[in-house]
């Protein structure tokens, strides 16, 4: 069975799409009014996407108060060199490990409306795990973690 290039190019699509709509519906969660500092959060707290697929793991900030001096470090703690991402005052850091290297990014554009979540593309089997979104600039210094399955 030949696949054209054109479903392959409507799945990407609809990938993209699907992808997108978790960082849209992660945003429009309604957020708790008793809360007085910045603080991450997550929603779904589990992952599921083909291997080859690009994965979006949400976390987003409750309060954007801290922006201007804003960093987020995306994790793994079950790897020797635990580091998948670094954002630094809206600038991604190469300080990461060589397995992730060129294929994470965060959406800087959405950074202004709290949106930290990571994008990992072409993702592997080998991705599977539980990520951490820590937002140590923040005065609670919260960590979200995410679990991606591939």
């Amino acid at each position: 069975m030949k696949i054209k290039m054109e479903d392959c190019q409507v799945r990407l699509v609809i990938q993209e799409i699907l992808s997108l709509l978790v960082v849209y519906l992660v945003l429009a969660l309604p957020l708790p009014a008793d809360t007085d500092t910045s603080e991450a959060f997550y929603s779904p707290n589990t992952i599921v996407v083909l291997s080859g697929d690009n994965a979006i793991l949400p976390c987003s900030l409750i309060n954007q108060t801290i922006l201007p001096h804003l960093v987020v470090e995306w994790s793994r703690s079950d790897l020797k060199d635990t580091i998948v991402h670094i954002n630094r005052e809206g600038r991604d850091i190469e300080d990461q490990n060589p397995y992730y290297m060129g294929r994470t990014s965060m959406f800087l554009e959405q950074l202004k409306n709290g949106n930290v979540s990571l994008k990992l593309n072409h993702v592997k089997v080998s991705d599977s795990g539980e990520y951490s979104c820590d937002v140590p600039s923040q005065a609670s210094g919260h960590q979200a973690v995410i679990k991606l399955v591939v």
